[in-house]
């Protein structure tokens, strides 16, 4: 497996697998990240 792959699989993971919960102005961001990222995969 190439880096390129397990860098995008280790994104993927943070930004959709990973549930974010809390208050305050980074958790926010990673929200905010999050659907982003999800967005761009469902459109590749």
């Amino acid at each position: 497996m190439s880096n390129e792959k397990k860098f995008y699989q280790a994104l993927q993971y943070v930004f959709i697998v990973a549930k974010i919960e809390g208050k305050g102005g980074i958790v926010n961001l990673m929200k905010i990240k999050s659907i982003y990222y999800i967005y761009q995969n469902e459109n590749k």
